[in-house]
């Protein structure tokens, strides 16, 4: 699996065990992290889909500090389980100071992106807890939570097959998408490129909303798409259909496209690579060599 966050180790300080009884939490500061106003966020409207999706995509994109039963050994991690309700479920926080308020003894520990650490566990059939007793976003995501977030991170929208014989403009629920679609396309770095959001219409007269991202070199045109996909995933909009274009500028649909849809505004700078560094990486922190489980 990609990885692009490093992964950092550590051991975290033993300090008394907080209470856990009758769901009693013990909090570690009085700073909120983006966990805690996500939960925040969901706990006010319960009945929201689009809070709770929230909280699953702030999951996603926080770096976790993961308590380990050992130390590391090369590329191998093995996290302290805890069995709960007949799943075991892995522990996880977004500080250090929530980490060793939790433990009762000194700990290992392993931080990695939210994203990747999901991706590790699914495949166990593991659940994560989350600031469990330590913080306002105390939360067990159970296995097949586990599961479905994972599923969601790694959708692709679908790429066009047919080309479109014809381009109108885009409804107003297409159009709502822009703002959504802002955010991703410029986190993906498409220096230079442009995206139009419009409705094609396909040989055999059907329709289907489109995004047309023009210019955009081919390596990056699967994580752009990735990103889209993501970034409507979590949205809760009804995006149901949305096909996604990559086209050469020089194309004639590009110029279709321009003509009648709504632009997204995109970076107009490409952000360099990280370089890569001399001494050898901790578990997770080289991409291409993600930690396992053991």
């Amino acid at each position: 699996m990609a990885q692009t966050e490093p992964v950092v180790r550590g051991r975290a300080v033993a300090r008394p065990s907080p209470p856990r009884q009758g769901g009693a939490e013990v909090m570690t500061d009085d700073t909120p992290t983006a966990l805690d106003r996500a939960r925040a966020r969901m706990d006010a409207a319960p009945e929201d889909t689009t809070a709770r999706l929230g909280y699953y995509r702030a999951v996603a994109d926080s770096e976790l500090l993961v308590l380990l039963a050992a130390e590391p050994e090369g590329d191998r991690v093995e996290p302290e389980l805890f069995p709960v309700e007949g799943a075991r479920y892995v522990m996880a926080f977004d500080s250090e100071e929530r980490l060793a308020a939790f433990a009762d003894r000194p700990v290992p520990y392993i931080g990695i992106p939210g994203r990747a650490l999901v991706r590790l566990l699914a495949p166990e059939g593991l659940g994560l807890g989350i600031n469990v007793g330590v913080a306002p976003s105390s939360m067990l995501v159970p296995p097949e939570g586990v599961a479905w977030l994972v599923q969601t991170l790694d959708a692709a929208p679908d790429s066009v097959g047919d080309s479109p014989v014809a381009f109108a403009p885009p409804g107003d629920a297409v159009t709502a998408l822009a703002p959504i679609l802002s955010a991703p396309l410029a986190a993906a770095g498409a220096g230079g490129a442009q995206a139009w959001l419009a409705e094609a219409l396909y040989p055999g007269g059907t329709t289907a909303p489109l995004l047309a991202v023009v210019g955009v070199p081919a390596p990056l045109a699967e994580d752009l798409a990735r990103a889209v996909q993501e970034a409507i995933a979590f949205s809760g909009a009804d995006a149901a259909g949305l096909d996604v274009a990559f086209l050469d500028p020089d194309a004639p649909a590009a110029r279709e496209i321009a003509a009648v849809g709504q632009q997204i505004e995109m970076p107009a700078t490409t952000p360099a690579a990280p370089e890569k560094p001399d001494t050898p990486a901790a578990p997770g922190m080289d991409p291409e060599k993600p930690p396992r489980l053991r």
